[in-house]
């Protein structure tokens, strides 16, 4: 019983390590009295590495990437920093957007690193939620945006 056990954790193990997951999570929050959203993006710090082709990630060079990749409405988001830590790197901007408005998203962060990559960004306005998922198929999703 015990060596059946065993083989079993050895086998998924394996089979675990053979299927990376590529994925990002993110959050956006909406701030009506400063007609933005601020949103924080957790990536991979090795998928991170590999992106900016450097073990040595600035926030310069994230900063560069990101603005590129993640758009609202067609136009960068606002930098406001990042975190660079062992396991993850967290990202954080603002994004404005006029209140009754519907708003662009387009997540095409990491897709150049992993076909299989799949971006999801949880917003909240109010006390509503709602999950986006970003892939290469459907890079893009919108939502709209409350008042006006």
């Amino acid at each position: 019983m015990i060596r059946a056990v065993a083989l079993a954790l050895v086998c998924l193990t394996g089979a675990a390590s053979a299927h990376p997951i590529a994925a990002s999570f993110g959050e956006a929050h909406w701030r009506p009295a400063r007609g933005l959203f601020e949103i924080a993006i957790r990536l991979p710090t090795h998928d991170v590495q590999t992106k900016l082709k450097t073990v040595d990630v600035t926030p310069e060079a994230l900063k560069t990437w990101v603005l590129a990749d993640f758009r609202v409405d067609g136009a960068a988001p606002v930098w406001v920093g990042a975190e660079v830590k062992p396991d993850s790197v967290w990202v954080y901007l603002e994004a404005t957007a006029k209140p009754g408005t519907r708003v662009s998203i387009r997540h095409l962060l990491l897709f150049d690193v992993s076909p299989m990559q799949v971006n999801t960004l949880n917003v909240s306005i109010g006390v509503e939620r709602l999950t986006l998922g970003f892939t290469r198929v459907e890079a893009e999703r919108s939502i709209v945006v409350p008042g006006g």
